[in-house]
């Protein structure tokens, strides 16, 4: 697979401490914990590449549709 020692260094220690910031200052809910929060955000991540998301929606839609997906939920917003 991809987890190599330097995409765990430059993509997912990065990903990982910023949820373990957001856990701590009550941005992000805590009862998850930051490695769930990584690993369910990069499985939304994983599901749009495999959706050809970026292709179709282009990488700037389809990052800012992948992180209010996460934040939000799939909700319709009024």
């Amino acid at each position: 697979m991809f987890l190599t020692p330097q995409f765990q260094r430059l993509v997912l220690a990065p990903i990982q401490a910023l949820f373990q910031r957001g856990v701590e200052d009550g941005t992000f809910r805590d009862d998850l914990g930051a490695d769930a929060l990584a690993r369910l955000f990069g499985g939304l991540v994983l599901a749009a590449m495999d959706a050809a998301l970026p292709r179709t929606l282009g990488i700037e839609q389809t990052a800012a549709s992948l992180a209010s997906l996460f934040l939000d939920g799939a909700r319709r917003h009024p």
